[in-house]
């Protein structure tokens, strides 16, 4: 259905309304009091005339009414209709025949719905025969408003449906906005659809509270909640507006000022809800009012601030909302009495509600519209920075490929450069440890010459004695004597060929790390040649594991390095000391200990000890490259180092190396 026949409708519904009316010669008597009075009171009040046959109060006070009808009206089949749902407490009182004056009904919205002569939204109360001045006690925590009406029964039968048409129309309206754009949710998945759905529904609910439907159909047994809903569901609408209007108009990135000022709103009407549930209906009508009107106000800045600046769903904003104010401002001012009261103008806040939510509805599906080119739009500026990036990356690519092809060029030339480097590196290495081998192989030449010279004093004496033994004119040679004296010469050979064996040994230069080598065999070696060293001043006691597993090595360097080693514990020992030697083996690793009782390093020291050309010797005795081949050989042989040193105590170092392990089918090898 399209929008200017809805309207039509509206305006034919309250069209009808307008034609129900029938002028009355009502005369109607009004004063306001502060306070409670009571009803035996009402024939005493110093009432005023009023014009027009419709009074208008502020809420919270109580107001004695006088109506006087016609004499020709006067009979029970008229009635009297007070058009206006939105009163607390309202009784009717009057003189009977025989001149009692008594209360004869009692209802309003603080009262169970069934206390209502008629199950009517507004008052209907029953004229009685021949009477025609009647009383009312009225009270109301919302704004009074009090246009008595002189009915038939035909025409009040036609001004209430007339008036059912109306709301009926407008409920119809919302219902159909609500489940349309409910379905657009559920497709969508838009959270503006979520919001604008349950703005709607608490409109729903405060329009029908408005005029009396909520009364009527939801809350009939319910009078102390009932009483406060027309204003606790002014409150509602007003937040669920913020948060419809702020997502509708992208409020927080396109203004977030208003934004901000905007949701006030939701503080200020929680304090709303605060007040009514603390029964203060009084305040809480007035401010839920102001409320209302400061977010009315913010709305309608930002709608004409967004409008200016040409943002689309602004315009329809703006257009529902200027609306949908004008109906609020309209009916403000009927109950303020600014503007005579009358049907036509009292449904205005209905037909300004369904023409808003008619026209947020279609601001909503063109949201789609806007959405659908947006994305297109940007779908194809994606694609034309898409476009760009290809023609970006294969330009960028073929800088990258040259630059990859230099740059490999420049790496190949360094890795040779490097390759060279390291093979220099790996020589001089090899050179420097031959050196220091050498190095230490002289220093060890006086001592190794003077442990030669040992054997060869035996051979020398034995060759000496059997010489003699020769020459002498005795032809009875002992051969006792002789095997003492080739004993001698023997002793003297091994010893000497021993102390040959192990230079030979550990002066041989190869890379070879495939070798059994035999720890125990090597410590006795280095022991040997270091025996003219320690003979007479350091004991050294050997503990070494005849089980010892063998290691697959270099016979040279692992000689160098228990030589080295055991060169520093003697040079630590400045008198007489001990030297502690052991060998065992643990988890697959052969583990050899070397103890002195030396001068010790301190910890300064211990943590640089292996740094190359680090030493503590004297000038002159030591190169600081020892300890520093020694790390680098064991590590060639995956094994490791430790030392432990206190000073004036002594040194102890550990050399953990990994067991060869020997094939099951030559365990021999």
């Amino acid at each position: 259905m399209k929008l200017p026949h809805i309207i039509k409708i509206l305006l034919f519904a309250s069209g009808l309304l307008i034609n129900s009316l029938t002028a009355q010669n009502l005369s109607l008597y009004t004063v306001d009091l502060d306070d409670e009075f009571s009803g035996e009171s009402l024939p005493t009040q110093n009432f005023e005339f009023v014009e027009n046959n419709v009074a208008n109060y502020d809420n919270g006070k109580w107001i004695a009414v006088q109506l006087e009808i016609p004499v020709e009206m006067a009979t029970k089949d008229n009635y009297i209709y007070l058009a206006y749902s939105l009163i607390d407490h309202v009784e009717l009182w009057t003189y009977d025949i025989s001149g009692s004056f008594n209360r004869i009904h009692r209802t309003g919205q603080s009262f169970n719905f069934n206390t209502r002569p008629y199950p009517s939204s507004d008052f209907i109360f029953p004229i009685l025969d021949g009477v025609k001045t009647y009383y009312f006690k009225i009270y109301s925590s919302k704004p009074i408003v009090l246009p008595f009406e002189i009915h038939s029964s035909q025409s009040l039968f036609q001004t209430l449906t007339h008036k059912d048409l109306l709301i009926g129309v407008f409920i119809g309206i919302i219902l159909v906005m609500l489940l349309y754009n409910l379905v657009i949710q559920i497709f969508t998945r838009d959270k503006v659809y979520s919001y604008y759905v349950v703005y709607l529904f608490t409109l729903l609910f405060t329009q029908t509270a408005l005029f009396g439907y909520t009364d009527r159909f939801l809350f009939q047994e319910f009078p102390n909640f009932n009483q406060k809903f027309a204003t606790l569901s002014g409150a509602l609408v007003a937040i669920t507006s913020v948060f419809f209007v702020s997502k509708f108009l992208n409020l927080r990135t396109k203004s977030l000022p208003l934004y901000r000022l905007f949701f006030i709103v939701v503080i200020l009407d929680l304090f709303g809800v605060f007040l009514i549930l603390m029964n203060w209906s009084v305040v809480a009508f007035h401010w839920v009012n102001f409320v209302s009107l400061y977010g009315s106000i913010i709305g309608l800045i930002a709608g004409i601030k967004l409008s200016i600046v040409g943002y689309k769903p602004a315009k329809f904003f703006l257009t529902a909302w200027s609306i949908f104010l004008c109906s609020v401002i309209i009916f403000a001012l009927i109950n303020l009495g600014v503007i005579p009261y009358n049907k036509y103008l009292h449904g205005s806040m209905l037909i300004g509600s369904s023409i808003e939510a008619i026209l947020l509805s279609v601001a909503l599906a063109d949201r789609i519209n806007i959405l659908r080119q947006e994305k297109e739009a940007s779908q194809a500026q994606a694609l034309r920075m898409a476009q760009e990036n290809e023609i970006i990356i294969q330009e960028q690519n073929i800088i990258l490929e040259e630059q990859v092809k230099l740059r490999t060029q420049e790496l190949q030339e360094t890795n040779m450069e490097l390759k060279v480097t390291l093979e220099n590196l790996n020589a001089t290495h090899t050179k420097l440890a031959q050196s220091e081998k050498m190095a230490s192989l002289g220093v060890l030449t006086a001592g190794i010459a003077h442990e030669i010279n040992n054997p060869l004093n035996y051979i020398h004496g034995g060759y000496t004695a059997i010489s003699e033994e020769l020459k002498s004119k005795n032809k009875d040679i002992k051969k006792e004597d002789i095997r003492e004296y080739l004993q001698w010469i023997k002793s003297g050979t091994d010893r000497a060929n021993k102390i040959v064996k192990s230079l030979n040994i550990y002066s041989r230069s190869n890379d070879d790390n495939t070798e059994d080598c035999d720890l125990n065999s090597i410590i006795e070696d280095c022991i040997a040649i270091l025996d003219h060293r320690t003979k007479g001043r350091i004991k050294i006691k050997q503990r070494l594991d005849e089980n010892l597993g063998v290691v697959e090595g270099n016979n040279g360097k692992l000689h160098q390095v228990i030589l080295n080693l055991l060169v520093n514990a003697i040079d630590s020992i400045e008198d007489e000391g001990f030297i502690n030697i052991s060998s065992i083996m643990k988890d697959n690793q052969v583990m050899i200990n070397i103890e002195d009782n030396g001068h010790g390093i301190s910890k300064e020291d211990l943590d640089r000890i292996l740094d190359p050309f680090f030493t503590t010797k004297s000038p002159g005795k030591g190169t600081g490259l020892g300890l520093s081949i020694s790390q680098s050989i064991i590590q060639e042989h995956k094994g490791k180092i430790q030392f432990k040193s206190e000073v004036n105590v002594g040194t102890k170092v550990t050399l953990v190396l990994p067991q060869k392990i020997l094939s099951s089918d030559n365990p021999s090898a």
